[in-house]
């Protein structure tokens, strides 16, 4: 399963856009809510890419929670990047972006499954 599937370059070649595969925290928020159940319930995930199979381990992460995918444009350093430049550049995104995602899902769910 890959964390990082590319769709297009823009006509500019100034940078692509991907989609990252974000891996949810394994363990519990606040309330003791399990983060892939949070998701599953707050976010309800599918897949945004028609060509994974639908019997598939990656579709069925997505799918438990386990998984968030999020369509970003990244944007390269110059338009004569190299290809391996490029690939840095979507790797690093890639990481940067993960942590984010991580602490996002940390603020915002931290009290999902509460009962009042």
């Amino acid at each position: 399963m890959s964390n990082i599937h590319v769709l297009n370059q823009d006509k500019k070649k100034k940078g692509t856009r991907v989609i990252f595969h974000v891996a949810v925290p394994i363990g519990n928020n606040s309330v003791d809510t399990p983060w892939n159940q949070c998701v599953r319930e707050f976010i309800q995930p599918t897949s945004v890419l028609a060509e994974i199979p639908a019997n598939s381990e990656e579709r069925a992460a997505i799918i438990n929670g386990d998984i968030l995918e999020d369509v970003v444009f990244v944007r390269y350093n110059g338009t004569s990047d190299t290809p391996a430049q490029k690939l840095a550049k979507i790797q690093a995104d890639y990481i940067e972006h993960s942590g984010e995602v991580k602490a996002d899902l940390a603020i915002e769910l931290e009290n999902w499954g509460k009962k009042a």
